[in-house]
């Protein structure tokens, strides 16, 4: 159907009471899409004839004296759905004022009371400064569920704020206080839907608070005692001055529908008009004005008076114009990252909403960080590439004097603080920035042949870190192979390839082409490959006999670089093994050393910060890993912008402090906030989001939801399956840590299900079987060999495969789990006491 005809039939239908209206979209000739489409634009009609907040019309009902124990002081306004008096009642000879939210007595419908019964649970469990508390709950005599809440006297957030002639800065702080609260109602999964200056009232001392979570939407599927489903009158009921355009379609409920809230309250706080002028519009004309329309910045619809200090104001502009994205993915990550940007903005400092305008990020960056001028320096360069500069261009131009090289390690610097893992995961405008690069190596004509060749390398070292491998391997293919006279090149290509090799799980070629690099090389090269074939040997799992080799590459004295690799390399081996003490001691003087080898960024320090707080807090030294953490914090925040991929990963890292801190609860629902965040960054598949998904798959069995932890392992699992080698000990440790969890629960015949692949791939590489947590898959498989078939046979090679684990764990983490597993299998009459090992002794000895 045309558009004129749909608009035609809108016209008709719009005209029509509600009843026909139902019957004749009813029997209009068009698909189902466009017939949902038309409900919501009538629907949105409805709410902008009169009062936006009234669809339906109201029934006069009598005003009751009292409701449950509270006395009803009058009606304070009423909608479609309900009416909200000011009663109060009298506690230990003090009055305290309430408001009370009933539910008409012809909207009670199943659908209505379940969403009020929503709200009610809402409220309960949303404590904050800044929202409006519950009091209490119940129903009237004739069955009105009726919700009693704290009574905010107060005036709409707009109206005070042009009463009390604020100004900017006293207008941000006061927002600032609203959008804490909606990051911390966030947190608790919940998301308000309807952020509208009338829903945030402000009391004679200036304190805000947010109201009214009548439509609000709990992101998970059960809340409380409530199911959670989209309802109609969730859906009937919205404002369209501070809807998202998703909102507005029916799309998918998120955080990001009240970033968009917040933009809009954000936007008639600076401007004193709402974003839109829906002024004559209908239905169709307002849908089209907010999914198409882009808003003007608010300095430029200024209307309130100039001497109470509003006047126009970049930074703002861009803070509101971003959460006013169309598309949710094109807003701030999430409200603490709008927080972020607000404290700047209060702090005179750079605001994330303009990282478009280099030159404005670069001229504030270097104004408040004249310290670190080098790494500002590296972040220019690579703007000039993102600018489309070629690197003829830039050589030509007034920093002509800087050598390929230097401009090569410039970009290194830049994008290992970007991204401290080498497979972390996929930033995808860097991997398109990146590849547009190569592109212009490749094609730039005057570049001298030894320099195309320095930056190629470069370039392939670069794609590898984040994450683009097959576009490294192309490059590297594409770079002339070196001669071994021409020594530099050779050991920067031969790395490249033996790295691409090892990322494919082809440890044995990757053996040989270090062992060619080692006969082929001398001096700082020649140690350089022998570091490298030393980590391939520890990631094989072949650690024994490592650290006394290691200890003699100390003398003489290696290039500070290298030297901070050898130390990192000792310290994970003694992680590894169990061996704290002395892993947190190499660890330190690597951290030490890497800040001044390193000055451009955190990346080699944060991964030794990484493990530090790993191995603190897993033997209890809760104060040593805060330490830790804060300290990664606060390198981040000076190298990295809120919402990159390395504080993100923080975020991760505070979780399970949370966990080891006995705070399961507040790490769970970090651990969500912080995967819903990375799952907007990387790839589905991306092994970071891998990781990650584990360690909330953790967190969910920790507070009982056992499903959905189960879900989220065989997700983890199925995903490692499909992108790891079979030597990456991560297969093996999902299914270790899902099955442990089946076994607690007494399912031992999936146990035996999903433990078996992981046998199988310790067959296929050998390397695997050294590492303690192999003892536990063994023991397992035996227990899921006995739990199918429970013979005295079955039950004596289960004994020994538990104390077989139990003598080969040798870190906390494995004796723990070992022990977790033992104790499980009590409740199958097994115990690993004295009987129970005097017992298997004797068998062991009658067994030819």
């Amino acid at each position: 159907m045309s558009f004129d005809k749909i608009k035609q039939l809108f016209d008709e239908l719009a005209s029509l009471p509600p009843k026909s209206r139902t019957e004749r979209l009813a029997q209009a000739d068009i698909g189902e899409q466009t017939r949902g489409a038309l409900r919501r634009l009538l629907d949105l009609d409805d709410a902008m004839a009169g009062d936006p907040e009234r669809v339906l019309p109201v029934r006069d009902e009598p005003i009751p004296e009292r409701i449950g124990p509270f006395t009803i002081d009058g009606l304070m306004g009423e909608g479609g759905m309900g009416r909200v008096f000011r009663a109060h009642r009298e506690v230990s000879g003090v009055r305290q004022a309430i408001a009370i939210k009933v539910i008409r007595r012809d909207r009670l419908d199943a659908a209505t009371r379940a969403r009020f019964q929503l709200e009610r649970q809402v409220l309960a469990v949303l404590k904050h400064p800044h929202i409006a508390s519950m009091v209490d709950v119940g129903e009237t005599i004739d069955g009105q569920p009726y919700l009693a809440l704290e009574y905010i006297d107060g005036q709409h957030i707009t109206q005070y704020a042009a009463e009390k002639q604020l100004g900017l800065r006293a207008r941000i702080q006061l927002f600032r206080d609203v959008a804490s609260a909606v990051a911390y109602a966030h947190r608790n999964l919940i998301v308000h839907r309807d952020l509208k200056p009338s829903n945030v009232l402000v009391d004679a001392d200036g304190m805000a608070k947010v109201i009214d979570f009548g439509i609000a939407k709990p992101l998970m599927s059960q809340f409380g005692e409530s199911e959670v489903g989209e309802t109609q009158t969730a859906q009937r009921f919205f404002s369209p001055q501070s809807a998202a355009p998703e909102q507005l379609q029916g799309g998918l409920v998120t955080p990001s529908c009240d970033i968009y809230g917040l933009g809009a309250l954000l936007y008639e706080l600076l401007a004193g008009t709402p974003v839109f002028d829906f002024t004559g519009m209908n239905g169709l004309g307002i849908e089209k004005a907010i999914l198409t329309q882009e808003p003007v910045a608010p300095s430029a619809r200024i209307a309130v008076d100039a001497v109470a200090g509003m006047a126009s104001d970049a930074d703002l502009d861009a803070i509101a114009l971003v959460c006013l994205r169309k598309n949710p993915e094109d807003r701030y990550s999430s409200v603490e990252k709008l927080i972020e940007d607000l404290d700047a903005w209060l702090d005179s400092r750079p605001v994330a909403a303009r990282n478009g305008n280099s030159w404005y990020r670069f001229r504030r960056f270097v104004t408040r960080h004249r310290r670190s001028l080098a790494f500002a320096a590296s972040l220019f360069v690579v703007m000039l590439v993102a600018g489309g500069l070629t690197f003829n261009a830039y050589r030509n131009s007034a920093a002509q004097t800087v050598r390929a090289d230097q401009f090569a390690k410039m970009l290194i610097g830049a994008i290992s603080s970007a991204d401290p893992g080498r497979k972390s995961g996929v930033d995808l405008t860097a991997r398109e920035l990146f590849r547009s690069l190569v592109r212009t190596v490749q094609e730039a004509p005057d570049v001298a042949p030894n320099d195309r060749q320095d930056l190629q390398l470069t370039l392939t070292d670069i794609l590898l870190r984040v994450g683009d491998s097959e576009a490294a391997r192309k490059l590297l293919e594409a770079t002339p192979v070196p001669t071994v006279g021409d020594s530099e090149h050779y050991f920067k290509y031969f790395t490249m390839k033996a790295t691409l090799l090892r990322n494919e799980g082809k440890f044995d070629e990757a053996g040989l082409v270090y062992g060619d690099m080692l006969r082929n090389t001398t001096g700082n090269n020649h140690v350089g490959a022998l570091l490298s074939q030393l980590r391939l040997r520890y990631e094989r799992g072949e650690d024994a006999g490592l650290i006394p080799l290691l200890e003699q590459l100390k003398d003489p004295p290696l290039p500070n670089e290298y030297e901070v690799s050898r130390l990192g390399l000792i310290a994970d081996i003694y992680r590894i093994t169990g061996q704290y003490a002395p892993a947190q001691e190499q660890y330190e003087a690597a951290i030490a050393l890497a800040e001044h080898v390193y000055p451009e960024g955190p990346a080699m320090q944060s991964r030794f910060r990484t493990h530090l707080l790993w191995l603190t807090s897993v033997q209890g030294d809760i104060e040593s890993a805060e330490r830790y953490l804060e300290a990664e914090r606060i390198a981040l925040e000076t190298y990295h912008e809120p919402g990159s991929l390395p504080m993100l990963l923080y975020m991760g890292k505070a979780a399970q402090l949370l966990r080891r801190k006995g705070k399961p609860e507040e790490a769970l629902a970090l651990q969500r906030e912080h995967l819903a965040l990375l799952s907007g960054r990387v790839p589905a598949d991306s092994p970071i989001l891998i990781n990650e998904t584990f360690d909330l798959a953790q967190a969910e069995f920790e507070v009982g939801n056992r499903d959905a932890a189960m879900t989220y392992y065989e997700k983890v699992i199925n995903q490692a399956d499909r992108i790891h080698d079979v030597a990456n000990p991560n297969r093996m440790l999902f299914r270790a840590a899902y099955c442990m969890q089946l076994a607690s629960l007494g399912r031992w015949s999936s146990v035996a299900t999903w433990i078996e692949p992981a046998v199988q791939n310790a067959e296929k590489e050998p390397s695997l079987k050294k590492w303690d947590v192999y003892p536990i898959v063994l023991a397992m498989k035996a227990g899921g060999t006995f739990g199918q078939n429970k013979t005295p046979e079955n039950r004596r090679k289960f004994v020994e495969a538990l104390k077989h684990a139990r003598e080969g764990a040798e870190s906390p983490e494995t004796i723990g789990a070992v022990e977790t597993l033992i104790a499980a299998v009590k409740s199958e009459g097994i115990d690993l006491g004295p009987r129970e090992v005097s017992e298997s002794a004797e068998s062991e000895a009658k067994t030819p």
